[in-house]
């Protein structure tokens, strides 16, 4: 079951901010999404990445 794991991008709409994080990470995508909007004021999107 290794292989369903779930990698959502997070990509910053105002600047060239992007990481790819896996769900089940220490680091969610709402960690990373919260921590570069609050400390920016910048707007993000998630991407799901599909294998």
């Amino acid at each position: 079951m290794g292989g369903d794991e779930i990698r959502i991008r997070v990509r910053c709409r105002d600047c060239s901010f992007e990481k790819v994080v896996s769900v089940d990470a220490d680091e969610t995508p709402a960690d990373v999404l919260i921590e570069h909007g609050q400390r920016t004021g910048h707007t993000l999107s998630l991407d799901r990445i599909s294998e």
